[in-house]
């Protein structure tokens, strides 16, 4: 077993080595100023025909803000982190890509092999994520940015951070597409949520999970929903490769989202049949199709990503083997919860799970649970979600909520993914460091559907004050 010690001055020496250098302090203003007339000139020319653009500009600052207080927190309050090895490896596979291309390829390709293992440690000693393809795989999309960010950490997160923007940005516009009048509540749900611009900006498999989502999501829409016949081959190819991104990073994002996406083409299709007759007639035959269709698609995905994804049980025994390795206090930290104890091989002992798997998705950490100060930042917008919910679940019927929640198929995925996706977060992960970040892909679909809710709850206060004749307030 190799000496404590030594580990520990090799993580430091990578800390050292990674750490932000004090030139970039004076380059980051050109940079920002750089993105922002980008920005401004995009902006310029999309406004007038497209008039969500209006929050283009503040939400693409907002963005580089957040990885800023990232790279702020990493460098100087937290003892390391895997951003760091992620930049390190990533710089070298660039510098490797100029002076052995061809091996440099092989690896990008996917050629692990003990050769190309010895010409990379000529370029960097760090060589943690080597064997591990998930993480190694952020290393690849993260080498073209180092030269774009002149080989600096923090020059570096901010490029990272203005290319996956465009994911999220896409997400917005999907939102907007179906919903102009609530520009002002889904900016905030989609673009400004503290917590998701924070995890969802540096050098972390997240911020690309997140863009990916919003990228793919979009295509869908545009593929399946809008039946777009422009830029078909293009929403083809992002699709393609959004959801390769989210195979090699984090597949189960990738189930949510399919399992989300046959929800919301079922109940289009039924809605868009006007007769309440004709759709009772239908909706059997609808729903049959597409739940086989969607099985089909769910199994070949499944032997496609292979290994632990590869069907259901080998995904509840993985995620029970992560969870009960993020337990350990001497490893993680204190900062862990528990759901409790369930027989991993009883489908019904795991589906009893669901409600606690759900709330610790969607809400934890709770104020109680916050360890540090960065974990407050979490805890706070966690609060205001769970006030939000209550709030609204409060201020009427179940029939209304589930009627509201019908009513428009983009919202039924929203809220069905963020469900199916709460559980999986919830179910296997059990440290609060692991969770804050996992979690950021639902953040923006649960509160666009809270939006949306409580607009058609405002909605139908006003209607009911009007029949009573008593004047609303503006």
């Amino acid at each position: 077993m190799p000496d404590k010690n030594f580990i520990y001055t090799d993580l430091y020496l990578l800390i050292f080595h990674a750490r932000i250098q004090f030139w970039e302090y004076f380059v980051l203003p050109i940079f920002v100023l750089l993105i922002y007339f980008i920005a401004k000139r995009t902006q310029r020319l999309k406004i007038e025909a497209f008039p969500e653009y209006k929050y283009y500009v503040n939400a693409i600052l907002f963005k580089i803000l957040g990885v800023f207080g990232f790279c702020m927190i990493y460098t100087y309050y937290y003892d390391g982190g895997d951003t760091f090895v992620y930049f390190v490896n990533a710089n070298a596979l660039s510098s490797m890509a100029f002076d052995n291309p061809l091996t440099c390829l092989s690896i990008f390709f996917g050629d692990m092999s003990s050769e190309n293992q010895t010409i990379f440690s000529q370029y960097t000693r760090w060589l943690f994520y080597w064997r591990d393809p998930q993480a190694f795989f952020v290393n690849k999309l993260v080498a073209p940015a180092t030269l774009l960010g002149l080989k600096g950490y923090l020059l570096t997160s901010v490029v990272v951070a203005s290319i996956t923007f465009s994911g999220v940005w896409k997400m917005y516009r999907v939102f907007y597409d179906h919903f102009p009048k609530l520009h002002k509540e889904l900016a905030i749900a989609i673009l400004f949520m503290p917590s998701v611009v924070f995890w969802g900006s540096g050098i972390l498999k997240d911020s690309f999970t997140l863009a990916s989502a919003g990228w793919i999501t979009y295509s869908f829409y545009h593929l399946a929903i809008k039946l777009s016949r422009k830029k078909i081959f293009y929403h083809l190819l992002t699709a393609f490769i959004s959801a390769y991104i989210l195979i090699s990073l984090k597949p189960y994002i990738l189930y949510s989202l399919l399992f989300g996406f046959l929800i919301w083409y079922i109940f289009y299709k039924i809605q868009s049949v006007k007769s309440n007759f004709h759709r009772i007639l239908i909706f059997p035959s609808i729903f049959m199709v597409a739940w086989v269709a969607g099985g089909l698609i769910l199994g070949a995905t499944g032997k496609i990503i292979g290994g632990d994804y590869e069907n259901i049980d080998k995904m509840i025994n993985r995620a029970d083997v992560i969870r009960r390795d993020l337990i350990r206090s001497e490893q993680y930290g204190s900062n862990n919860f528990n759901i409790g104890d369930y027989d991993k091989n009883s489908l019904t002992s795991v589906m009893m799970k669901i409600p606690q798997a759900m709330a610790a998705g969607l809400f934890r950490p709770y104020l109680w649970d916050v360890r540090n100060i960065v974990m407050l930042l979490s805890g706070l917008e966690n609060m205001f979600l769970i006030i939000f919910t209550l709030m609204i679940v409060f201020r009427t019927s179940p029939m209304f909520l589930l009627n509201a929640l019908f009513d428009n198929p983009l919202i039924l995925f929203s809220f069905v993914f963020a469900m199916v996706f709460a559980f999986s977060i919830g179910f296997s992960t059990s440290n609060f460091g692991a969770l804050v970040r996992y979690k950021i892909p639902l953040i923006p679909f649960y509160m666009a559907a809270l939006f949306f809710v409580r607009n058609k709850q405002m909605e139908a206060e006003k209607e009911k004050r009007e029949k009573m004749g008593v004047p609303g307030v503006e």
